[in-house]
């Protein structure tokens, strides 16, 4: 009898020991789900991506495969070109209260995994926007560009005049009709 009890007590030990690494992972994928989801600013994309569909919705009047296949490619070269940006931004963020807790400033993801990842979704975005054509494609990177190339680097520069400064407040919102034409020219493409 002794036997027996001693070797239930080991199952549950053994038991208990895979739980807790089963746990470990989780926890583990759960953590890097919420990295992700900060660093490609996934309420901000999201968004971008709503409004792309409403906008594709209103422009074509069609709901269709190309409508998925262009907000998903939106989503996803978004998330890329948001994550570039964390990325571009991660010295100043890390002086600046608000900031400083975002994922790479923080530690919680590497400055070369930052940059693997936004660069993975950007080639996929990109991919998934070529599936609609050359325009659509060509559209999206003018957008990525204009946002991590001339946006990003504008506010880099102007760094702590950057609420102020009309210069990007008119960038940013060159940036935001850029979007709707991009729209509007993927509904008739």
């Amino acid at each position: 009898m002794s036997v027996s009890v001693i070797t239930n007590q080991n199952k549950v030990n053994q038991n208990q020991e895979v739980l807790g690494s089963s746990n470990k992972y989780i926890q583990s994928i759960i953590e890097f789900k919420n990295i992700l989801m900060e660093l490609t600013k996934f309420r901000i994309t999201f968004f971008v991506t709503v409004t792309t569909t409403v906008g594709f919705l209103l422009s074509s009047g069609k709901f269709n495969l190309d409508l998925l296949i262009v907000s998903l490619g939106v989503l996803v070269l978004a998330s890329g070109a948001s994550s570039l940006n964390e990325y571009q931004e991660r010295n100043s963020d890390a002086k600046m209260e608000r900031t400083k807790l975002r994922p790479i400033p923080a530690g919680r993801i590497s400055e070369n995994n930052a940059l693997l990842v936004s660069i993975a979704l950007i080639f996929l975005g990109s991919a998934i926007l070529f599936v609609n054509g050359v325009t659509v494609l060509l559209l999206g990177i003018f957008t990525l560009i204009w946002y991590n190339g001339v946006y990003t680097n504008l506010k880099l520069k102007r760094h702590m005049q950057y609420y102020l400064d009309p210069w990007s407040v008119l960038f940013r919102q060159l940036l935001d009709g850029l979007l709707l034409v991009v729209i509007f020219l993927i509904a008739k493409f």
